[in-house]
């Protein structure tokens, strides 16, 4: 029978395990019955908390209606001697009017006396007494008590005073008030007392209804004790002391009424209340202490607490007995049954199931899912043994694999020690690949080379990322990858390291780096070939430009004026060939950098109009030249290279236009999408003529080098092959395009786009004015030609001349030098290829301050037949101040002077 098919059996009775099934120990059962007992006391968790917080509530409750009571029964106590001694006061205010007292009648004043205090129970005695100290009357019939308690208390008074006193006399805690008889001349006659026994008060004390053991005192702010209502109990009356002291003169410092809980003089904690009386002028405070023991407040919580812990305790054993026995059976058994058949599907018996799965229960539920995870889990455990038998195939066709590279292949740990390799690394160190497993990688590996090797182990490790490098050993060459194997929390757990002999792949590569070399070398003696013959190219045709302009300028007739003006144009021709040249090899070079700067778009259009306007009307040509008015004034790009563009096609356009018109457009385009940000701007121009045309064949080859559409047709029009290419090569260095439409005999239509940026906020847009580039002077300079061709030389010098500046010409360096030690000039326009010494050492002579220059700051300017673009940059790194490519106009030599030199 295969695995995962199983036959149908019965499930056991219920209380027995599954036939064949480990039996579920008693101490796990046990675990779980207590598991199951603490839950319930969790359950019963919250009651517990609620009885308690209920009953911390009515406690905090039953504390408020205690210091209430107590509140209103120290007010109620508190009011008796308060009313009492004002009335007091004003009873001796009025008997010292009376006139039996003022006569002295002893008789009078006893009726009088004991009347009020048969009226006035709160009083103890009231008495009269001579200034001299002699008791005449006295209320109580007491003569020689009255003496002996009162008298000491009055003899030492002012008797023209009114005056009270409290405290304890005799054991007797009292209150006393004295008022002076006067006579009709304001003269002391008598002094009044009226005595008050604090006592009395206690029965206020036993009225107000407090707890037993509430207790009731009088003292005075220092301390001293007048009254306590448990001194019937055999206590003393005297001084508080200790915590007591503590607890009443922290209450003192409250206000009038405050309240705290503290040990009394018997040890029993209670809940104190005290008040300041208000009793008479010039007498010592006395305050009313009431307390309430905190056992009679708390006594009715308490009963209600213990009630309720014990029904709930009552109650949880109930239900802890009842989770006992209902979870034996209906639980724990059960629980019992999953757990022995889970432990014999643990132990490698996929036939067990609980049997529990009929129940119609919770628990039936369960047990049916539990069946139906073993059922599955034996299915799975089937499918594992089929899929290991498919990795066991898998791995030996991965073996063989492994064995089929060509690679050294070896799995290492992180301390290099093998794991396992191929045949082709065992066979590299002449082993078996059991060998080298357990084996440290570094001992099979050359001493020059194993600390490379470990170095380069521990950075893959520590980094987890791959590493790349060659060994050499012995005559052969390696490349080493090392692969970092991550483990399931991605930290590096394994290493692969797969060498290959890429020694022949190596010769190869030298080799071609040597081809390489040679052929840049062949190409680097091409442009300098090109570099010279530009500048032997330029040097004489400088001086052939040069006569001819200054033979343009003297008088002549219509033949010799023809003359010279064919003789102009085939030089500028050279020239433009020279010119496409050098461009040419200044672009297969790498030397042709874009260099933006801000103008404005009318200096690329307005000298096309004055350089082309001449041969366009020669010809019977119409030129125009439009620019869309929606384009912004000012740009920023590099003008001579977008003039470049126009230049050879708008050259071409009139080369091969011989009737009709030639038009110039330049706009905004159209696609301004993919830009890199909104402050670039995508340039539309565009060259239209009316010529001859070019075939569809032609156009596919006419942006090559040294490609001409002639080539297509008859041989009728001059040119290099070159204007076209340098055009497409400086538009896509712009980021942009070029095309052409044409047909044969329709005329031809050369479209481009450039990209250029529009000048940011604040940024100056005209650094450089057109204005500014035209020659404007005021004074003459004195100027030193270095030139050491006669011809130039000549022709330099009467330009100068005609200019107004003053000329001293020199042939080499050093001519220079003395000639700067002899007088002092405004400016030197400096040939650089010279005898003796060549312009580049003497400006560096000049600047580092080697020579007796007057002014070693002089304006410098190169006028050289060297015109690429990196011999410009080599000029101004030696101190040169700008630049002059031969051959030269008038007009570009009176800009470069007017540019170091201006007026």
């Amino acid at each position: 029978m295969e695995a995962g098919q199983h036959r149908e059996q019965d499930p056991p009775l219920p209380g027995k395990p599954p036939a064949g099934s480990a039996r579920t120990s008693p101490g796990r059962l046990a675990d779980l019955r207590l598991l199951l007992l603490i839950l319930v006391l969790l359950a019963l968790c919250p009651l517990l908390a609620l009885s308690l917080g209920n009953a911390i509530m009515e406690r905090s409750a039953a504390a408020e209606a205690a210091f209430q009571n107590a509140l209103s029964a120290m007010r109620l106590i508190a009011q008796a001697p308060e009313q009492a001694s004002q009335h007091a006061e004003r009873m001796l205010a009025v008997l010292a009017l009376a006139p039996e007292i003022r006569a002295r009648d002893t008789r009078a004043c006893d009726e009088i006396f004991s009347a009020l205090l048969q009226s006035n129970p709160e009083f103890a005695d009231i008495l009269a007494m001579t200034p001299e100290g002699l008791v005449f009357s006295s209320g109580s019939q007491q003569a020689q008590d009255i003496r002996r308690l009162y008298l000491p208390l009055l003899v030492d008074r002012n008797p023209a005073a009114e005056f009270g006193w409290v405290g304890t006399l005799d054991g007797r805690s009292i209150l006393l008030f004295a008022h002076p008889v006067k006579d009709a001349r304001q003269g002391p006659v008598a002094l009044l007392a009226v005595v008050l026994d604090l006592s009395a008060y206690g029965r206020a004390f036993e009225k107000a209804n407090l707890p037993p053991g509430s207790s009731l005192a009088m003292a005075k702010s220092d301390g001293t004790l007048l009254y306590h209502s448990r001194a019937t109990l055999g206590w003393n009356i005297g001084t508080l002391a200790g915590e007591q002291f503590s607890l009443f003169r922290d209450l003192l410092t409250r206000g009038e009424e405050a309240n705290a809980t503290g040990t009394g003089m018997d040890g029993v904690e209670r809940l104190y209340s005290v008040k300041r009386l208000h009793i008479g002028r010039g007498m010592d405070d006395l305050y009313v202490r009431v307390g309430i023991p905190l056992r009679a407040i708390y006594a009715d919580v308490d009963r209600r607490l213990w009630r309720n812990l014990l029904g709930l305790g009552g109650t949880g054993g109930l239900v802890l007995l009842l989770t006992w026995l209902y979870g034996n059976r209906f639980i724990l058994s059960r629980v019992a049954r999953l757990m022995d058949a889970a432990q014999s599907i643990r132990q490698g018996d996929f036939t067990a199931r609980s049997g529990l799965a009929r129940d119609k229960d919770p628990f039936g539920e369960l047990a049916a899912s539990f069946d139906s995870m073993a059922e599955a889990l034996a299915q799975r455990e089937a499918e594992r043994l089929s899929h290991m038998a498919v990795l066991r195939e898998k791995d030996d066709r991965i073996q063989a694999l492994f064995n089929a590279t060509t690679d050294s292949v070896i799995l290492l740990d992180p301390d290099g020690i093998i794991l396992a390799a191929n045949e082709i690394a065992a066979r590299r160190r002449k082993v078996t690949p059991q060998e080298m497993v357990g084996t440290r990688i570094f001992d099979s590996l050359p001493l020059e080379v194993a600390e490379t090797r470990r170095i380069k182990l521990e950075k893959t490790a520590r980094t987890g990322q791959p590493h790349v490098f060659d060994e050499e050993m012995g005559d052969r060459i390696y490349r080493v990858r090392l692969f970092p194997v991550a483990g399931p929390d991605g930290k590096t757990t394994h290493l692969a390291s797969f060498s290959r002999d890429i020694t022949e792949r190596r010769h190869a590569e030298r080799e071609l780096v040597k081809a390489k070399r040679q052929a840049e070398a062949a190409n680097e003696a091409k442009t300098q070939f090109l570099a010279n013959m530009s500048h032997e190219l330029r040097t004489p045709l400088n001086g052939i430009l040069g006569m001819v302009q200054i033979l343009m300028d003297s008088d002549l007739d219509a033949d010799q004026a023809q003359s010279l003006e064919l003789a102009r144009q085939s030089a500028d021709n050279l020239h433009k060939i020279v010119n496409n040249l050098l461009e040419m090899a200044s672009i297969e070079a790498g030397d042709v950098e874009i260099v933006n700067r801000p103008f404005d778009l009318a200096e690329v259009v307005d000298p096309l109009a004055r350089t082309f306007s001449v041969q366009a009307r020669l010809k019977g040509l119409d030129l125009r030249l439009n620019m869309a008015p929606d384009l912004p004034g000012q740009v920023i790009g590099d003008p001579f290279r977008l003039r470049q563009v126009l230049t050879n096609l708008l050259g071409n356009a009139l080369r091969y236009t011989p009737k009709g018109s030639v038009e110039v457009e330049l706009r905004t385009a159209e696609d301004q999408s993919g830009l890199a940000d909104k402050n670039t701007l995508r340039l539309y121009g565009a060259v239209s003529d009316t010529g001859i045309g070019i075939p569809l064949e032609a156009q596919k080859h006419i942006f090559e080098s040294f490609e001409l559409a002639e080539h297509y047709l008859n041989k009728r029009y001059s040119g290099s092959g070159l204007g076209l290419s340098i055009a497409r090569q400086i538009v896509e260095r712009m980021g942009g395009h070029i095309r052409v439409q044409s047909a044969p005999g329709q005329g031809s239509r050369f479209e481009f786009t450039a990209l250029v940026s529009l000048p940011g906020q604040g940024q100056d847009a005209h650094p450089h004015p057109l204005a500014d580039l035209r020659p404007k002077r005021k004074r003459n300079l004195r100027i030193l030609l270095a030139e050491d061709e006669l011809v130039n030389r000549m022709f330099a010098s009467q330009v100068l001349g005609r200019m107004d500046h003053s000329v001293t010409a020199v042939t080499n360096g050093e001519e220079v030098l003395q000639a700067l030690e002899r007088e002092a000039f405004d400016l030197i326009l400096m040939d650089v290829q010279m005898p003796v010494m060549d312009g580049i050492s003497a400006t560096k002579a000049i600047r580092d301050g080697h020579s007796a220059c007057k002014t070693p700051g002089i304006p410098i300017i190169a006028l050289t037949a060297y015109a690429m673009e990196s011999d410009r940059d080599r000029f101004l790194k030696v101190g040169m101040d700008d630049f002059v490519a031969k051959p030269f106009t008038v007009e570009t030599l009176s800009q470069a002077i007017h540019r170091v030199a201006p007026s």
